[in-house]
């Protein structure tokens, strides 16, 4: 899968430094980039704690979205919907109180789900972005994009889309606080 790729570059300036709060905005902007950047592009806001410029690939679901509108067909879909997959504070049955996923995602699966749902009838165009690493509660974990012709085809590819994800192309391990 290709990625989209977009450069943010951050310098510090003297009128930051000189800021009385200038560790907790470091530390908020950090914390902000963190939960939209791949593991690579963590790494290189790490470099940013010690240096003075970061360049950091982002992708959003607003990248997603632009590229299955430019899609040579997208005059045929007649909606786009999307998925935005988080982590929750609790875990699926409510009792424990979660603070942090690990997630593992195999690339080849995910491209593989990817050109499944991309051959269903009335779909024009699928995007998928999973981010694998460690997160914390409300981290975005997917982005699912899919186009098609009417809302009972797109729903129901929608559905099986992250159903198959989450079976078969990304292993979680949640994280708990107790």
């Amino acid at each position: 899968m290709t990625f989209l790729r977009h450069a943010v570059r951050m310098r510090r300036h003297q009128a930051i430094k000189s800021a009385p709060n200038y560790h907790s905005w470091q530390k908020k902007c950090i914390r902000n980039v963190l939960c939209y950047c791949t593991v690579t592009a963590r790494r290189t806001v790490a470099r940013w704690k010690r240096g003075v410029i970061v360049a950091v690939d982002l992708v959003s679901l607003d990248h997603l979205i632009a590229r299955v509108r430019a899609h040579p067909q997208i005059s045929r879909a007649g909606m786009i919907l999307c998925h935005n997959g988080m982590v929750r504070e609790f875990d699926r049955s409510g009792a424990r109180r979660v603070s942090g996923l690990r997630v593992v995602v195999n690339r080849s699966e995910i491209e593989r789900i990817r050109l499944w749902a991309k051959s269903q009838p009335g779909i024009v165009a699928v995007e998928i972005e999973a981010f694998d690493g460690e997160f914390h509660v409300r981290d975005d974990l997917l982005y699912v994009v899919v186009a098609g012709d009417v809302r009972e085809n797109v729903f129901a590819v929608m559905r099986q889309t992250v159903e198959r994800i989450k079976a078969e192309g990304v292993h979680k391990t949640e994280l708990y606080s107790d």
